[in-house]
């Protein structure tokens, strides 16, 4: 029934969800703001799971909105819409490709047993895995939708 309140929906003024607790016993009054600036919305029915709900819905002033979820970590809420920094997308992907470059440190050193052709090949990935960033970001501003250049086989 409508008049069991199942959880308590704080959300930030853009309608982004910030919080997802059980209701229980005495609750804030509904629409009260938090110390954080975060309205209450109470919510009667169950959530299979509570993060990805929270993901993939929003607050547009009268109800709960279907969206899709966050494409990264450096996304934001904003206008009915995610939106993010060019730069700080492109520091997410500098962070997956520091750490493709470790994978191949070792081929490189100096005590490495790679040689020749083998080690021309290394040397071109990680050339490649260096001038990355600057390729054409995905409009997407998904870490999936990236086409990384490939490593060579034995580097795995």
């Amino acid at each position: 029934s409508m008049s069991t309140i199942t959880y308590l929906i704080y959300h930030d003024s853009e309608g982004d969800i910030k919080l997802i607790r059980p209701a229980k016993g005495t609750n804030p009054d509904e629409g009260s703001t938090d110390l954080n600036g975060w309205t209450l919305r109470y919510y009667y029915y169950e959530l299979e799971n509570r993060g990805e709900w929270m993901d993939t819905h929003y607050w547009n002033g009268t109800t709960w909105v279907s969206r899709t979820p966050r494409p990264n970590r450096v996304a934001s809420w904003t206008s009915g819409a995610w939106t993010w920094n060019a730069e700080d997308f492109k520091n997410l992907v500098r962070e997956e490709r520091n750490l493709r470059l470790g994978k191949s440190d070792w081929a490189v050193l100096p005590d490495s047993t790679i040689t020749g052709n083998d080690l021309e090949l290394v040397k071109a990935y990680r050339t490649d895995l260096r001038n990355f960033p600057n390729t054409t970001m995905p409009s997407s501003g998904r870490l999936e939708d990236l086409i990384w250049p490939a490593a060579p086989l034995f580097i795995g």
